[in-house]
C-alpha cells in the first residue's frame, strides 16, 4: 500500500467510480449524483498542481483504492482563516473501497 499525492492517469474515473457506488448502495443516489461528482473532480483535477490544493489517492498493489480531497479555505470566505478554523479539516471528498 500506498500513498499518491496529486493527479495519477485515471483516477478521476476511479474516484468517480468508488463515490457512485458508495452512494448509491447508502443513499440510493444514481446518474445526477455521479455525473456532478465526475464533472467538479475534473475541474478540480484540471488545476492541479497548485499551492493551495491537494489530493492523495490510497494505493494497493497499483491501484486507487481510496482517495482524500481537502476543500481550502480559499472558496468558504475572502477573509484569512481563524486559529478555530485553521485546526479543522473541510473535505471536497474522501472516498474508499471497503474491499
Amino acid at each position: 500500500m500506498s500513498i499518491h499525492e496529486g493527479y495519477r492517469p485515471g483516477c478521476i474515473g476511479d474516484i468517480v467510480a468508488l463515490h457512485a457506488r458508495t452512494y448509491a448502495q447508502i443513499a440510493g443516489f444514481g446518474a445526477f449524483f455521479e455525473a456532478k461528482v465526475a464533472a467538479e473532480l475534473a475541474e478540480f483535477v484540471g488545476r492541479l498542481p497548485s499551492d493551495n490544493k491537494r489530493m492523495w489517492l490510497y494505493l494497493e498493489d497499483d491501484r486507487i483504492k481510496g482517495s482524500l480531497v481537502p476543500r481550502n479555505a480559499e472558496s468558504s470566505s475572502p477573509s484569512p482563516p481563524t486559529a478555530s478554523h485553521s485546526r479543522a479539516l473541510r473535505l471536497r471528498g474522501l472516498s474508499a473501497d471497503a474491499v
